[in-house]
């Protein structure tokens, strides 16, 4: 795996979309992967992650060792979004195993964080599904983790921090 890092001073603003408001900086890392690479990016307590190409346990794994001081470095409670828009159908390969371990991340992230949030952006049915199936193995109250279609279903004040 490799990590390559950029940060992108004050004001930060998204591909020339004037309508956007300026915004503190971005931390933005990418995570290269054999078949895949993933982005992570945080503006204020939003931790962004889109993977693009193949999703595997592996990747996941990374992702979640990757995040821990990521999300310690936030004060409060952070908000995650997992977008998966980029990953199509036949390149989603998580087992079962991995997405349990994923549930006991997310469990032992509300007991340190109890107000965090996670969306996930599943446009996919199998994308989609597998959210799902994280959230029920989540065993998360009903506003532990929201799973959503697109981007657009995002509460505005959470959109506007996610750079994709």
């Amino acid at each position: 795996m490799r990590c390559e890092k950029a940060v992108v001073p004050e004001p930060y603003s998204t591909f020339g979309d004037e309508t956007r408001p300026a915004r503190r900086a971005m931390d933005k890392t990418t995570l290269k992967f054999p078949n895949a690479s993933a982005e992570v990016a945080v503006v204020d307590h939003v931790i962004s992650v889109r993977v693009v190409g193949t999703y595997t346990d592996e990747v996941a794994l990374a992702l979640l060792r990757h995040l821990e001081p990521v999300i310690d470095q936030i004060p409060g409670d952070p908000v995650r979004v997992w977008d998966a828009s980029k990953i199509p159908p036949d390149k989603f390969k998580l087992s079962n195993g991995c997405i349990d371990a994923i549930a006991q991340w997310a469990r032992r992230l509300r007991e340190k964080k109890p107000g965090s949030l996670a969306y996930m952006v599943g446009p996919t049915r199998i994308s989609y599904g597998m959210s799902r199936m994280y959230e029920m193995k989540a065993d998360l109250d009903p506003t532990g983790v929201v799973v959503v279609h697109s981007l657009d279903e995002l509460p505005g004040e959470i959109r506007r921090r996610v750079p994709f």
